[in-house]
């Protein structure tokens, strides 16, 4: 069991964009495997989920305030062949790229870890 403090920043009223089930699907999923990181693996206190909507882009951040790690490390790490462990940041990055978005971490040792999610509103539900 963890004791992480979750903060919510979602706005009261997000702009209507239809999503194709594809897309719905993957950013669950890479929010899934952020969130499952964080209480796994970061030994964090505090947790922030935030989501914003503006110029075309729909954006989830999900930071802690954890032991990060080396993300350039691991950055090298998932450009190699997929170990049996380890493989859901590069997932999280795939999925994003599944749908045309894309997917940001930025981590240091003794600093948190940030993970920012974006998608481009500008298309049509049935592109993807």
């Amino acid at each position: 069991m963890t004791s992480i403090q979750c903060e919510l920043d979602i706005p009261a009223q997000l702009p209507s964009y239809p999503l194709s089930s594809q897309m719905r699907h993957h950013l669950f999923l890479a929010t899934h495997e952020a969130i499952t990181n964080i209480l796994k693996h970061s030994s964090a206190t505090h947790a922030k989920i935030s989501m914003v909507s503006g110029n075309a882009v729909f954006e989830i951040n999900i930071s802690d305030d954890g032991k990060g790690f080396n993300s350039l490390a691991n950055k090298l790490k998932s450009e190699s062949p997929a170990t049996a462990s380890g493989d859901g940041l590069s997932n999280m990055c795939q999925r994003l790229a599944d749908i045309g978005g894309h997917c940001s971490i930025e981590s240091a040792p003794g600093r948190g870890t940030n993970i920012s999610f974006v998608i481009s509103l500008n298309f049509s539900a049935k592109d993807v």
